[in-house]
């Protein structure tokens, strides 16, 4: 999973257009920054629990502190260090 495929699945499962209008109705703030942050924060949350699951997945293909070491640095975001501590075990993500 891509992160371009989190920011979809976060735009299909949730309702932007609610998240806009009540965007519009706060004083501070543009409408299209707050949900640009709106959406990629949960974006982020979901690639970090894809790696989290990926990793939890392969527990009998990686040694035990792989496993933290991928579900520390994704919750973390460090993104790059799980994508290569997965692939070091021969884990496809």
């Amino acid at each position: 999973m891509r992160y371009n495929d989190c920011i979809k699945q976060v735009v299909v499962e949730n309702d932007i257009g609610k998240v806009w209008r009540e965007a519009a109705n706060r004083p501070v703030g543009t409408p299209s920054v707050v949900v640009r942050d709106y959406i990629l924060t949960k974006a982020t949350a979901v690639y970090a629990e894809h790696f989290e699951r990926t990793a939890n997945h392969a527990h009998h293909r990686m040694p035990r502190r792989a496993v933290k070491a991928t579900v520390h640095a994704a919750r973390n975001g460090a993104f790059t260090l799980a994508r290569e501590t997965l692939s070091r075990y021969g884990v496809r993500c």
